[in-house]
């Protein structure tokens, strides 16, 4: 019987696994198919924009990072992106540190209604946005494993699908100077998006020393190098120059990039945005505001007598110290009852 060495054996160990890992590109014909055919290809939450329908969209299972220099309007923007993502029946999660939940609210009643919200546009939002829309109710910082916490929580509790991240910089435990960590938390976040099935687009802002007349691309973005390149996509959002617009009466008012799109070929584009002042949301010169979910089935008009309802909250609450570090998620549902979980780290 002729003897084998353990040199020999070495060549083929793991062989198995590597084989079940390699295919030919027919097995995956039917898949293709289906893919190509089916509309899978362009499923996803559609930006307010239909010029950009069959381009983009904000996929479940990926992440986008939209990047900006401080004013430009990211966190606005974000709501619109919220408003209509609620349209198409995405149930949505905004964690902003920087903004009080009154205030995100006020502002999206009005990026809705199209006029400064009095008390019919904000009972009226409330109504709308009933069982869709969640904030999580802390300003200031949060930590990375609180963050994704709350992000697998509202997942499996609540059937969120688009979680808006305002920003990077509230997160407490990771300076900007800790590349390391920048990469560690955009990784986690795109491991969560897609095994939870969801949309994560992450708020950063531009690099510092960025002219404003100085044309942003996804070098811009201030941080680690990978949070564009773990990021599905990247979105810019740059205001247009003063000194642009003192010389040009027509020109945008800002300018929308998308400068990567992992998954959707030729899909980088520029587009040019005008602000609407009364309803504070960015167009296109082919658009016209309009009322977001004018016609959806479940909103009810106040005259059918129906429960003001509440938007959902999302609350911390620090339990007594003990050896192991709890944080009990609470929830503040429409009708004022409320469910508690535990989240460790």
């Amino acid at each position: 019987m002729p003897e084998i060495t353990t040199e020999e054996l070495r060549e083929y160990e793991g062989i198995g696994g590597v084989q079940r890992q390699v295919g030919a590109a027919g097995e995956w014909t039917d898949e293709v198919l289906q893919y190509c055919m089916s509309g899978e290809n362009l499923r996803g939450i559609k930006l307010p924009w239909p010029c950009l329908d069959t381009k983009f969209r904000m996929q479940e299972g990926s992440t986008s990072l939209m990047c900006g220099q401080s004013g430009s309007g990211k966190s606005m923007l974000a709501g619109q992106f919220a408003l209509h993502a609620m349209e198409q029946g995405y149930k949505s999660l905004i964690i902003s540190l920087e903004m009080t939940v009154r205030s995100s609210i006020a502002r999206m009643a009005r990026q809705r209604s199209l006029v400064p919200p009095g008390m019919d546009e904000v009972l009226d939002f409330s109504r709308w946005t009933n069982g869709k829309l969640w904030f999580y109710r802390q300003q200031g910082s949060i930590n990375f494993k609180t963050l994704l916490a709350v992000v697998r929580y509202t997942v499996a509790k609540l059937g969120v699908k688009f979680i808006v991240v305002d920003s990077l910089m509230t997160m407490g435990d990771i300076s900007g100077e800790d590349y390391p960590a920048q990469r560690r938390l955009m990784l986690a976040l795109s491991i969560a998006a897609r095994d939870l099935g969801v949309h994560i687009l992450l708020i950063t802002h531009a690099r510092k020393g960025a002219s404003v007349d100085e044309k942003l691309d996804k070098f811009s973005v201030a941080g680690s190098a990978d949070l564009t390149n773990l990021a599905c996509s990247v979105l810019l959002l740059q205001r247009t120059p003063a000194s642009r617009r003192e010389r040009d009466a027509t020109a945008p008012d800002a300018t929308f990039e998308i400068c990567k799109a992992r998954h959707f070929d030729t899909a980088e584009t520029t587009l040019d945005l005008w602000f609407d002042t009364a309803s504070m949301n960015y167009q296109t010169k082919w658009d016209t505001p309009r009322i977001v979910g004018e016609k959806d089935e479940t909103t009810v008009s106040e005259s059918e007598g129906s429960e003001v309802t509440a938007v959902g909250e999302i609350t911390l609450i620090e339990s007594a110290p003990s050896k192991t570090r709890r944080r009990r998620v609470k929830v503040n549902g429409s009708s004022g009852r409320g469910s508690d979980a535990v989240a460790s780290g």
